[in-house]
This record gives C-alpha cells, sequence and structure tokens, in this order.
C-alpha cells in the first residue's frame, strides 16, 4: 500500500508529470491449460515515472482478453467449464529497469472489474465470471488478474517485449469440495508498445 500511495503522490504533482513517460501497448499469447489451450491479448497505458538510475515505476490502466474452449478449476477432478470468454479491466502497477539495450520488467493487476459471458459448468450450469477483482496475494486473489516478467528492447520509439504472463480467473460459487473456482496459469507472450 506505501508504494501505491508513493506512486499516486509522485505521478500527480504538476511539478514532475512532465517525466512521466508514458507507453501503448498489446501483447498477445497463449498457453496450454488442463489439456486445452487458452489464448490472451491486452491493451495497456503505461505512465512511467524514473526513480533510481534506469529504473521507472508506475501505473496505469490494462484491458486483458481471455478466451478458451475449456479449462478446469481449481478443483480439477470433478468440475470444468467450457467456453471461456471474458474481459478484465483492471489498474496495474507497472516496472521496467533499462541496461545498455535491454529491458527487464515485470508489472500486475491490482483492482478491478471483470466482465464477460457466463460458462458452462458440467455441460450443465451456466456460471458468470466473479466482477470484481483485487490483488490480495495468491489464492486470497479475487477474479481475473495479469501480471507480467518480460525481457525486451528498444527498436525507434517502441518497446518489444517477450516474457511470461501469470493470471488467475475466478467463477462465482464454491466447487462440491467448497474450493474457490478460480484457475491460475502461465501464458507466454509477445508485446509491442509506443513509448511518447
Amino acid at each position: 500500500m506505501f508504494l501505491i500511495a508513493f506512486l499516486f503522490i509522485q505521478i500527480t504533482q504538476a511539478s514532475i508529470f512532465e517525466n512521466v513517460e508514458r507507453k501503448v501497448g498489446v501483447s498477445f499469447g497463449s498457453g496450454q491449460v488442463s489439456n486445452s489451450r487458452i489464448h490472451h491479448y491486452a491493451l495497456d497505458l503505461q505512465y512511467l515515472y524514473p526513480t533510481w538510475k534506469e529504473l521507472k515505476l508506475g501505473f496505469g490502466p490494462r484491458m486483458t482478453h481471455l478466451y478458451s474452449s475449456q479449462i478446469r478449476t481449481v478443483d480439477d477432478q470433478s468440475e470444468f467449464l467450457e467456453n471461456i470468454n471474458l474481459t478484465a479491466f483492471n489498474l496495474a502497477f507497472y516496472s521496467e529497469y533499462e541496461f545498455e539495450n535491454i529491458s527487464l520488467g515485470f508489472n500486475i493487476d491490482m483492482i478491478g472489474l471483470t466482465l464477460g459471458k457466463s460458462a458452462l459448468l458440467n455441460k450443465t450450469q451456466k456460471i458468470s465470471p466473479r466482477k470484481f477483482n483485487a490483488l490480495l496475494g495468491g489464492e486470497a486473489d479475487r477474479g481475473t488478474l495479469n501480471s507480467e516478467f518480460w525481457l525486451g528492447t528498444y527498436w525507434r520509439n517502441h518497446l518489444l517485449r517477450l516474457g511470461l504472463a501469470h493470471e488467475v480467473v475466478e467463477f462465482s460459487g464454491q466447487s462440491a469440495n467448497n474450493k474457490r473456482r478460480q484457475k491460475f496459469f502461465d501464458v507466454i507472450f509477445f508485446s509491442v508498445a509506443r513509448a511518447f
């Protein structure tokens, strides 16, 4: 929470706003989840502030869209969901460290909302995605969240990135074993962002 408060104060101060670097990016990814493919694309707007040497920290909105024909929930033995198609709108924290021609970064969704169609549970029941998203840490997370670890390089005014997205989706209700209907998974992604 201290980091969030620090970033908000720093970036909203008029005297430093001119130092903020802005980026608009798009990413595409795919991964294997419960013997099915899951696909994702994301759009983000980043506001990065130089803090220490080549380290930049910031925040901004991110939209992540996920779709898959089928995934199993946390209770892999008894439940599977079909026709996953949802979109999360979150406020994300961004970080980037530049070293010569290489950039390393990490970002993570913090809070937001999810919209999407209901999924079919075990071919019989429709259940909706959890609407409210919140980063609480591990299995305590709520809703749909995206975090990325990446390596990139700049080409002209564009940042080209390749990385691993660690994501979670959650649907309403609980399984037969009283577990929340959430699934954590990883997706390899490619991204292009324009700095301005």
